[in-house]
């Protein structure tokens, strides 16, 4: 029988590996630089690599901003995943069902640490564009 505990590091390596597979295509998403995902080229189509551009990519032109904002997502994501499941035995699938809980609350964790901590970068560096914001409350 599989424990908890081999569950809850598996659910942590998901979320660990889905939240870097997910991290630059919501870079794209969120400050519109052509940040993709890893089979179109990841930052390659970034703009930090024009030097035509008038602002560049918060996360990638600050890596104060980005490394501690992507850092925080990733962290948040794997111990929301990770965290000890509603102690459940009713039935076959019930760990199954608590790890499946675990991974969505920590991909939930991730995407909203990533959109606040990707905000707040954008607003600091005055960057035009964030999702559907076009101009600074």
């Amino acid at each position: 029988m599989v424990g908890w505990r081999t569950v809850r590091y598996q659910t942590g390596g998901l979320m660990l590996l889905a939240s870097l597979l997910l991290i630059t295509p919501l870079c794209g998403l969120m400050f519109g630089c052509g940040c993709t995902w890893p089979w179109e080229g990841l930052d390659s189509h970034c703009n930090i690599h024009d030097s035509t551009v008038l602002q560049q990519c918060p996360w990638c032109v600050s890596m104060l901003a980005g490394v501690v904002s992507v850092s925080l997502a990733v962290l948040c994501g794997v111990l929301l995943s990770m965290s000890a499941p509603e102690t459940s035995n009713d039935g076959r699938y019930a760990l199954a069902l608590d790890a499946a809980k675990k991974i969505s609350l920590g991909l939930l964790g991730f995407v909203f640490v990533a959109l606040f901590t990707g905000y707040l970068s954008a607003y600091f560096q005055a960057y035009p564009y964030f999702i559907l914001l076009q101009t600074w409350p």
